[in-house]
């Protein structure tokens, strides 16, 4: 994540503490029951926002580390929960020595950073044999609409990097040296359209983004279960990968 992607997300903070999707949302659970934590797990929380997900794990294992590049972020982290550890660093570099984690979590971050291979690279490197890295990320559904979700969520939310398929997922573990356990891309987030639209568009991206909901092709509203009342979209579902990856 860049610079200017942390310094844009250091503005939401305290958004990100107050958000039920990121504390709550259908994915944590799943996450929690599949990667199955341990009380002797010494853990990473990757891209940890506002720190739902690392104080989710926490009640469960011996330690956890929540780490992000916004400083905004780390904060209202911190202020949350005061009694979790955060540390600034990036997904790319990360700021431990090898074999350092039991268990590695990445939830609704990775879509957002620059270089997956980069990451995966480094959660080969942190993880300890036989560690385990658990990824919740919204997806592209399939190859057919990679081009119109790219373009929507570049408008909507200008930090926002690539939402892969879950094909491309599994190229970049197999080429990674880690092992893809197991995914899939069963969980939705049903999201309202203007709540999600306004929470990060830029004014001159607004009309823009409401006309792609608008003029969706058949194939996005099936995907994505776009529901419209009045011709105006009012809600639709993100689809999520879940993706179990254990190093060797």
């Amino acid at each position: 994540m860049s610079l200017a992607v942390a310094e844009t997300w250091s503005e939401r903070g305290n958004a990100y503490a107050l958000s039920e999707v990121h504390r709550a949302g259908p994915s944590l659970a799943k996450l929690l029951t599949l990667l199955r934590p341990q009380a002797t797990d010494i853990c990473l929380d990757v891209g940890t926002g506002a720190g739902h997900t690392a104080a989710a794990f926490a009640q469960y294992v011996h330690s956890i580390t929540g780490l992000d590049p916004a400083e905004g972020m780390l904060e209202a982290a911190k202020n949350t929960y005061p009694n979790i550890t955060f540390v600034s660093g990036s997904s790319d570099a990360l700021p431990f020595e090898a074999a350092s984690f039991d268990l590695m979590t990445a939830r609704h971050t990775l879509h957002h950073h620059g270089s997956v291979p980069a990451f995966l690279a480094e959660a080969q490197r942190t993880l300890k044999p036989g560690g385990r890295l658990g990824i919740v990320d919204e997806i592209t559904p399939s190859a057919e609409l990679d081009d119109w979700y790219d373009r929507l969520e570049r408008l909507r939310d200008p930090t926002h990097n690539r939402a892969y398929t879950m094909l491309e997922w599994q190229n970049f573990v197999e080429d990674s040296g880690l092992t893809w356990v197991c995914g899939d891309s069963l969980t939705y987030l049903r999201l309202d359209v203007a709540e999600w639209i306004n929470r990060t568009t830029p004014q001159e991206n607004l009309e823009t983004v409401w006309q792609m909901f608008q003029d969706a092709p058949d194939a996005a509203k099936a995907a994505f279960s776009i529901a419209y009342e009045a011709d105006k979209a009012i809600t639709f579902d993100m689809p999520l990968g879940i993706i179990l990856i254990s190093k060797p």
